[in-house]
């Protein structure tokens, strides 16, 4: 199985929206109440958000393909801090979603070796991400590559459900 990340460009910003629209609304969909996933998937996957994101320097995409066929995506942000580290250089792993259908064959694990070496090659010194603190597999699997707890946050965003939104901060050094 050839898994590989592929940066996203503006030219890509429709298959880009597809798969991000696609593989958040698989895996959290029934996070939300009311009309919440569609202002949601609008907000973060707009084509105008999207488009914006990927003009600037801030943030990157990549498509995670295997055998060619795009099954999830990356979001990246290299030029932030650990929370509450200002002197921390780190990437934040700001989103990671595979398709349902295409989860527990190893892509996610060869997909954060990747993106640790990408946010080495930018001389950043962690990797750091938030989880769901009801999300047990998604910890366990980045407690198994390496990631420890860091810290705790809730989501703050209208319609997300009230039971779901405390956050883990979690982190590894690279």
């Amino acid at each position: 199985m050839n898994n590989q990340l592929i940066k996203a460009s503006l030219a890509e910003v429709n298959e880009l929206q597809y798969i991000c629209r696609q593989a958040y609304a698989q895996n959290f969909g029934h996070h939300w109440n009311e009309n919440g996933l569609e202002l949601y998937l609008e907000a973060e996957f707009g084509t105008e958000v999207l488009s914006a994101n990927l003009k600037n320097d801030v943030f990157e995409y990549y498509f995670i393909q295997v055998n060619g066929t795009s099954i999830g995506f990356i979001q990246l942000n290299h030029r932030i801090n650990l929370p509450g580290e200002e002197a921390v250089r780190a990437t934040e792993l700001k989103k990671i979603y595979i398709l349902p259908q295409h989860k527990g064959g190893g892509t996610g694990s060869h997909m954060i070796q990747q993106v640790i070496g990408m946010a080495r090659s930018k001389k950043n010194t962690v990797l750091f991400l938030y989880v769901i603190d009801q999300n047990f597999n998604a910890i366990a699997f980045y407690e198994k590559v390496g990631f420890r707890f860091h810290s705790k946050t809730r989501v703050d965003v209208p319609f997300f459900k009230d039971e779901l939104r405390g956050m883990h901060c979690m982190y590894i050094e690279i």
